[in-house]
């Protein structure tokens, strides 16, 4: 084991929290919706804030669809990336034509504008669909808000360790230090 790691292990203010982020650092899956998981990664946390994931940003509706879309990206990963980013260049794409384009009055300009909108319609139905389907397969009937829940507490774990210094502290607990400090 990192002695870092073990310094905090054998901390004795350890919280529950603390055991659960430590066994989540160490590799640990975590339970939703009766599947095990594997802890959260970056990458997983950027792709929730690409497609506005109300579990990263206060922008979308907590939805059915939207805990959906969570657990096949928390679950999928490199599946769940292909739709996201077919989805993510079309809207790039409507951006930088937006700016290219003489004039939203041009015919020409409407119809190109409508197939990319169209477009775009398109690749999130494509990124919904895998959700629905993947959660249909793989988790079978489920409670949505349960495993919202959970799926919330789980990500809460990627968003930084509370056990671990932070404002250049050399140590919350027992006089351990991270790997940056």
């Amino acid at each position: 084991m990192d002695p870092e790691l073990k310094k905090i292990a054998d901390a004795a203010e350890n919280t529950p929290l603390d055991k659960v982020e430590l066994g989540m650092g160490l590799g640990g899956n975590m339970e939703i919706a009766g599947k095990s998981l594997p802890p959260p990664a970056a990458a997983v946390i950027a792709m929730l804030e690409m497609i506005g994931s109300p579990f990263v940003s206060d922008e979308g509706e907590m939805t059915d669809l939207a805990v959906f879309q969570a657990l096949y990206i928390v679950a999928e990963r490199e599946k769940a990336v292909a739709p996201i980013l077919r989805w993510q260049r079309r809207e790039e794409a409507l951006e930088r034509l937006k700016n290219e384009l003489s004039g939203p009055e041009d015919p020409q300009n409407v119809l190109i504008l409508a197939n990319l909108f169209n477009q775009i319609a398109d690749a999130k139905a494509e990124f919904d669909l895998a959700a629905v389907r993947f959660c249909d397969s793989f988790f079978g009937s489920f409670n949505v808000n349960t495993a919202a829940s959970e799926l919330g507490f789980y990500l809460s774990i990627a968003g930084g360790f509370d056990m671990l210094p932070t404002d250049g502290e050399s140590s919350k607990k027992n006089g351990s230090s991270t790997l940056s400090s």
